[in-house]
């Protein structure tokens, strides 16, 4: 199992990637380790990631380095607000709870959103903003729900969107290592092996871009 993390800093991208073998550490393992391998941000730094890795190990270990966590969320993450403070709520039980009228239209990048923002506590944290939204002509349905996690609540809707996009990079190198480059047909089974394979997909993938 192989676990990447891409360093952006302005137009400088940077692939950091771990690897182990079976019953080893786990997937979150390995990423709050490669995160802690990373030097504290100058200014402002962000750790983006999928709903796979939002999680406490996660949120913990960006906020050790000095960086803010946003990522997005699985919708049965549960959630305490009001009404639901003693038992909690699943978030895609929550939203059946809503009225349109308590809903935000947002405008991104072309496209308008409706948007609910929770303010309040999840296990293990007492204060944390959850955005959720649905594009404007699929309001209701559960498979246009996107769900996006940020520890502090300083940033806007817009600005937790906009940040978020930024994690697009990594998606578009997994892609094309594995159309171009097969990095998912690789059929070698020592650690060694792995490395040396993956030396030579990122050194293809140098080429093929430029």
């Amino acid at each position: 199992m192989v676990i990447s993390l891409l360093l952006l800093c302005f137009d400088v991208e940077t692939l950091y990637s771990r690897m182990n073998q079976k019953d080893a550490s786990s997937k979150i393992e390995i990423a709050a380790n490669l995160l802690k391998e990373l030097q504290h941000p100058v200014n402002k730094g962000y750790v983006l990631a999928d709903s796979w890795y939002s999680c406490a190990a996660l949120f913990n270990a960006a906020t050790q380095i000095g960086f803010n966590y946003l990522g997005a969320l699985k919708s049965n993450r549960k959630i305490f607000p009001r009404g639901h403070r003693k038992d909690g709520i699943k978030i895609n039980d929550f939203i059946k709870t809503l009225k349109q009228h308590e809903l935000d239209l947002v405008t991104f990048k072309g496209k308008t959103y409706y948007t609910y923002t929770y303010l309040g506590r999840i296990n293990g944290f007492k204060k944390i903003k959850i955005i959720m939204s649905w594009l404007e002509n699929a309001l209701w349905n559960k498979h246009a729900l996107k769900c996006f996690i940020r520890l502090d609540t300083e940033l806007s809707t817009k600005q937790i969107l906009n940040h978020y996009l930024k994690r697009w990079p990594i998606e578009t190198f997994f892609r094309e290592t594995k159309r171009r480059l097969s990095f998912d047909k690789y059929q070698i089974h020592t650690i060694r092996g792995i490395k040396r394979y993956m030396c030579l997909l990122i050194l293809c993938s140098i080429y093929t871009v430029n």
